[in-house]
Parts: C-alpha cells; structure tokens; sequence
C-alpha cells in the first residue's frame, strides 16, 4: 500500500503548481488503479482545515470530503500516536503530524508519498517505510 501526505492531495486539487498538480494526479491516479492507495483520518482533517483556509467552495470541501472519506484508515490507536511522538522527537519535534502520517504508513503501507522535503528527509533516516519525496 501506499500511503499519500496530505501536501500530495492538496496539490491534486488545488493548482499553486503546475508541475506539481499533474504529478499529484498522476500518483494519486496510478496508486488508485492499483488499489493501493490509503490516507488516513489526520489526512482527512489537515486537507479539509487546508481547502476551508484556501477559501474553497463548500461543495468541492463537500465533495473532496465524500470522495476521500471512503478510503481513509481511522481509529489511529495509542500505539500508533506514541510511535509519532517518538519519532517527533528524533526531529526535535518540529512535525507531530508529519510522524502521524509516518506511523501510520508504518502500520498501514510500505511506502509515504509526499513533497514535504525538510520534514521526511530527516524522518527517514528512521523509519523502514520507503519515503518518495516529490519534487
């Protein structure tokens, strides 16, 4: 499975970046046709928090929050938030939700998929989860 970051689906929806948007779409479509692709219930948070913020309309909030609802894990469990603080920890807690996202493809997939270089750079270094940064 492939667990997407939330910076990769807001890229698929809103176009900051061209480059950026298109290949969003693309892995986001390429895991999908494969039946790989997961998020989970921070994900669902940080992308509606993030379209509300960019002043999108209530319907496409609506409508992103039906489409992706359906194909994210919940119940993030005590063990799965411990695992992020301590992974938050080796990065001086610079990102709690960036190490969510981290535990949580460590217990739902074998890959992260995201652009958020700083953040995942350093988190890698201690997970066995591949990270695929995007440029």
């Amino acid at each position: 499975m492939t667990y997407f970051d939330t910076d990769v689906l807001i890229n698929s929806i809103v176009i900051q970046n061209a480059d950026k948007h298109d290949h969003a779409v693309r892995k986001i479509e390429d895991s999908m046709s494969e039946n790989s692709f997961i998020i989970s219930s921070v994900s669902i948070q940080e992308l509606i928090f993030v379209l509300g913020k960019l002043k999108l309309d209530s319907e496409v909030i609506r409508k992103t929050f039906d489409f992706y609802s359906v194909l994210a894990v919940y119940g993030l469990d005590k063990e799965t938030f411990k695992r992020a603080f301590d992974l938050a920890e080796k990065i001086s807690f610079v990102n709690i939700n960036d190490a969510l996202h981290l535990a949580c493809a460590e217990k739902y997939a074998d890959r992260i998929v995201t652009f958020n270089r700083d953040d995942f750079k350093k988190l890698k270094k201690h997970t066995k989860v591949s990270v695929e940064i995007l440029d």
